[in-house]
C-alpha cells in the first residue's frame, strides 16, 4: 500500500524541554528560535515533545532553581511565549513528567491537593488554537 499524501504539502518544526521557570531556562535561544519561525512562512505546524514548564516539586529542592516559582506564574509565561510565535502556526503540546498532566507518585507536598485533582483532568495532548 503506498504511504498517503496530502493534498496539501506541509511543513513542522519540532522542540522539547523549553522548562520556562527553570533557572537553566534558555530566554535568548527561545527569543532567537522566535524570530527564526517568523522567517519560516513555508512552517505550518509547531510540535513541542514535553516539558515546556519546569514544574514545581519535581525533584528535591527543584524550588531553589526556579525564576518562576508557582505552576500558573510558568504556564502564563509560556502562554505570553507563543503569542509571539507567527500566528498562522498550528500549535500541538505532548506534556511531559515537568507538566501539569499526571498526579505524583507519591503526590508532592508542593502541589496542593485542588491543583493536582485538576491536572489529572487535563487532556494529555493540546492543541493550541489560535485565532
Amino acid at each position: 500500500m503506498p504511504p498517503f499524501l496530502s493534498e496539501t504539502p506541509g511543513k513542522a518544526a519540532f522542540i522539547s524541554d523549553v522548562h520556562v521557570g527553570s533557572d537553566t531556562f534558555l530566554e535568548e535561544a527561545w527569543e532567537e528560535f522566535t524570530a527564526w519561525m517568523h522567517e519560516q512562512p513555508d512552517i505550518g505546524y509547531l510540535i513541542i515533545a514535553g516539558d515546556v514548564v519546569d514544574g514545581i516539586g519535581i525533584y528535591p529542592d527543584q524550588d531553589k532553581e526556579l525564576t518562576i516559582p508557582n505552576i500558573y506564574g510558568q504556564y502564563e509565561a509560556f502562554a505570553e511565549m507563543l503569542r509571539k510565535l507567527p500566528s498562522h502556526l498550528q500549535i500541538v503540546v505532548s506534556p511531559g513528567n515537568h507538566d501539569a498532566v499526571r498526579g505524583a507518585e507519591p503526590p508532592s507536598p508542593s502541589c496542593p491537593q485542588s491543583s493536582a485533582s485538576t491536572s489529572r483532568k487535563m487532556s494529555f495532548w493540546w492543541r493550541i488554537r489560535r485565532s
